[in-house]
């Protein structure tokens, strides 16, 4: 059985920092790991407080969604197909603006979609 992710990896919480107010970040992954270290486990951010410099914020499945809720477009469409997760930006008129690829889980079609609005400068 495929192990299903429920946080962002450390390439994507890196990427999404850059992006994203840490303060919607819900996870973080600890100043003693080994940033190098791919399997490191985020630990769950308690707001309020600080993180440390060599602290790398993280988002979880929940975090990401919110952050895709109530933005300046008209409608996100989350679809699953053949165990494949993909999601749509939606226009006024229905037609598709863009889609991120197929992905196995739904974190990491959040994480592109994030990207793709950033650039388009609609997150």
């Amino acid at each position: 059985m495929e192990h299903i992710k429920a946080y962002t990896d450390l390439v994507q919480s890196r990427k999404l920092a850059e992006m994203l107010p840490i303060e919607t970040a819900d996870m973080y992954y600890p100043n003693r790991i080994d940033i190098k270290y791919q399997g490191a486990l985020p630990i769950e951010y308690k707001h309020g407080n600080p993180l440390l410099s060599q602290e790398i914020a993280a988002w979880s499945l929940a975090a990401l969604l919110e952050q895709l809720e109530g933005r300046n477009f008209v409608k996100i469409e989350i679809k699953y197909d053949d165990g494949q997760y993909y999601i749509f930006y939606v226009d006024n008129w229905g037609s598709i603006d863009m889609k991120t690829k197929q992905y196995n889980n739904l974190i990491d079609a959040c994480v592109e979609m994030i990207i793709k609005l950033k650039e388009s400068n609609l997150l």
